[in-house]
């Protein structure tokens, strides 16, 4: 990949690349990563970071359809070990969670929980972990904001792409609308929506709610976490 188009996926995804610039400056000599998610042109903003940050980072995809073999070339080109190709067989993809596994890392970063569930059959314990979910009315509400900016098509590969990170993904039924409603009726400034996430995450024993919108804060019994860096952190700090 040339400069120009470096520079194209860093301006689309601005949240991870400000959060890529931190890790960057981090020290993470001596440290493994080991990666299994979906390889595309925007993986280049999650993985660089933790290279230039000095850590040994492995990668496999998690679904061989959606690989790109440019991204998987220039991911190889700056240090990254990567064993992935477009249209892996299903043997090929096996072996490549295989070879993941078949040494210990001191991170994950997994999509679907092969990976994790992997790394656990072989004994591996990672440093830590964030075990993280959404309901479907909030990956709805991604892919309408998100195709305001972008192609239709666009954004229904990236909701997708979500809805698989963050599967199993929370039910809301009746009794989630009901607690909703009653927070909506209770605590001024949640709306309706915001309301029945809250309900939702608490009829789950979620340990907390991660959202840039600050309301969340006012509803009684849930933890809000604002996704800066310090919320991050605290987040990471939490035994898993």
């Amino acid at each position: 990949m040339d400069a120009a188009e470096l520079e194209w996926v860093a301006w689309t995804t601005p949240i991870t690349t400000s959060f890529g610039a931190a890790v960057a400056a981090s020290d993470f000599r001596g440290r493994t990563v080991a990666c299994r998610q979906h390889i595309l042109g925007d993986t280049i903003s999650i993985v660089t970071p933790l290279v230039e940050a000095g850590a040994r980072v492995r990668l496999a995809p998690c679904n061989p359809d959606s690989t790109d073999d440019r991204t998987v070339a220039h991911l190889a080109s700056i240090g990254v070990e990567v064993r992935a190709h477009a249209g892996m067989s299903a043997r090929e993809l096996e072996e490549s969670l295989a070879w993941l596994v078949s040494e210990p890392a001191d991170a994950l970063c997994d999509m679907g929980g092969d990976l994790i569930a992997a790394a656990a059959a072989a004994g591996f314990r990672p440093a830590g972990a964030l075990e993280a979910t959404t309901t479907v009315e909030v990956i709805q509400e991604f892919a309408h904001v998100r195709a305001r900016r972008f192609a239709r098509a666009e954004a229904a590969a990236r909701a997708g792409d979500y809805a698989e990170i963050l599967s199993p993904l929370l039910p809301v039924g009746r009794e989630q609308l009901e607690g909703g409603l009653e927070i909506f009726a209770s605590t001024p400034g949640v709306g309706a929506f915001d309301a029945v996430l809250a309900a939702a995450a608490l009829d789950a024993d979620a340990s907390a709610v991660v959202s840039a919108d600050r309301a969340f804060g006012a509803v009684p019994d849930v933890h809000h976490v604002f996704p800066d860096d310090a919320g991050v952190d605290l987040l990471l700090s939490r035994p898993a």
